[in-house]
């Protein structure tokens, strides 16, 4: 969404800096150590909204009495399953 409030900015020497050394460390050049790290960046922000959207929806619409009561009964016969591997 690039709009008038987007602008971009080169990096600053400590940072080109900063990037050149660690993309050394791990062997790979800066495009690809931004990449990953986006790509990191992106993965963790999609759980966070993820989440939230889930909480968000319980908490418009909770379970039920009858809901939790099913889904303790499957939680405990799940746990007690001696041949399911954690």
């Amino acid at each position: 969404m690039d709009g008038p409030e987007m602008r971009s900015r080169p990096l600053s020497p400590e940072e080109r800096e900063l990037l050149a050394r660690a993309a050394a460390d791990e062997g790979v050049s800066r495009s690809e150590l931004v990449r990953r790290v986006l790509r990191q960046y992106l993965d963790e922000r999609t759980e966070v909204v993820v989440s939230r959207r889930i909480r968000q929806g319980y908490e418009q619409l909770p379970e039920s009495d009858p809901e939790i009561v099913v889904a303790t009964a499957a939680g405990r016969r799940m746990l007690s399953d001696p041949d399911l591997e954690w």
